[in-house]
């Protein structure tokens, strides 16, 4: 077999500590990064041994054009706003937003962080000023170790900032928490139903969720093992391109689907390593699968047919149910990775399809796991 060939945009490396570190400068400001550095090949061996994480990670690397004249080559890479942008932004802020944009962003990021960074501290560590606003906005103990999700979840929190919050890290931490209250114990799931949110304002009637129902061709609901494995679950009542949060106070209507995503991945009853599932419908539900992604680094489970919690009319039994689909809704739901294109069911590459009768979409795979009366 011949041997792999060279990895020209590689992940963020990790410095000794553990933490994100600098990415390499830019070259020709219009043709992206410059070649993986040397001192870096240790991060390229994770890459080309197939480390998922490193994988996801080297997309993040900022490549887009920009027309501004002020980022030269000779730019000190620790000024450099492409620099910062491949910090601070994943693949989902990047399909979201232009480049400028994210140019923009990140150099009021930079400017932010570098006030309170002092010469003697720049010189030894060029992200010491982004790492300690980072700990500062995000709440996090003096010392702690600061992370590429960290990074980015600082960098979508900055997308949805105004001019004035961009420039005061305070309120930046103000606007990350002001909606905390949702992340109350009032709204976790209903007893025996494992990890996740219930916002869906149905009285804490979580459904099971090992499970999801839909319609046959005659109409006929039925009811189908779930793709995902043991996994944390969000349930929040649709308002086409909003969401409303029910909580045992209050209804929140969100409308900025990052300051959902920024809500799920600070979740501290989500398990690390979970799987997400997005129970709920929405207007562009594969943008906010692909944030979530972005901020948790986990597999997030979605649907393009409207799940919601509903009543079986037969036999009075509350389901995870979706809108009519083809072969009965075998397959209604789709799952995606950081930076991954989505995937039908359980198939996610390297990963084994999940629930009891992995499906191979015969008619005979999806007989043996429909429900029979």
């Amino acid at each position: 077999m011949s041997a792999p060939s060279p990895v020209r945009h590689p992940a963020p490396a990790a410095d000794h500590n553990g933490e994100a570190a600098l990415p390499p400068p830019p070259g020709d400001p219009r043709s992206g990064w410059a070649e993986f550095p040397a001192d870096l090949t240790a991060e390229l061996d994770r890459l080309l041994a197939g480390n998922p994480e490193a994988q996801a990670l080297s997309q993040f690397r900022f490549t887009e054009e920009s027309d501004s004249d002020d980022d030269s080559v000779e730019s000190d890479p620790a000024d450099d706003p492409r620099t910062w942008a491949g910090l601070l932004f994943g693949p989902a802020s990047r399909d979201e937003y232009e480049a400028e944009a994210l140019l923009d962003t990140a150099r009021a990021v930079r400017d932010l962080a570098n006030r309170g960074t002092t010469h003697a501290e720049a010189a030894t560590d060029v992200l010491a000023g982004l790492r300690e606003l980072t700990r500062q906005v995000l709440g996090l103990a003096d010392q702690a170790q600061v992370g590429a999700r960290d990074l980015m979840l600082l960098g979508s929190l900055a997308l949805s900032a105004d001019p004035g919050q961009l420039a005061d890290a305070d309120e930046l931490a103000r606007l990350l928490t002001y909606q905390d209250g949702v992340l109350g114990e009032g709204t976790g799931l209903g007893p025996g139903r494992g990890a996740g949110r219930d916002w869906s304002g149905t009285g804490g009637l979580t459904p099971p969720l090992d499970t999801y129902a839909a319609q046959d061709e005659d109409g006929t609901p039925a009811v189908w093992p779930a793709p995902w494995p043991d996994a944390y679950v969000v349930l929040a009542q649709s308002a086409g391109d909003a969401l409303r949060l029910h909580t045992p106070d209050a209804v929140l209507r969100i409308e900025d689907t990052a300051e959902l995503a920024r809500l799920i991945a600070r979740d501290p009853h989500r398990p690390a390593g979970d799987d997400i599932v997005l129970a709920f419908a929405h207007d562009d539900i594969e943008t906010v699968a692909r944030q979530v992604a972005d901020l948790t680094g986990n597999r997030v489970w979605y649907s393009e047919l409207g799940p919601k919690v509903a009543t079986d009319w037969r036999t009075g039994a509350e389901h995870l149910m979706t809108d009519p689909a083809p072969d009965g809704g075998a397959h209604a739901w789709m799952s995606l990775s950081p930076g991954q294109a989505p995937v039908p069911g359980g198939r996610t590459t390297g990963t084994p399809t999940a629930g009891p009768h992995p499906s191979d979409g015969t008619a005979s795979d999806i007989e043996a796991r429909r429900a029979h009366p």
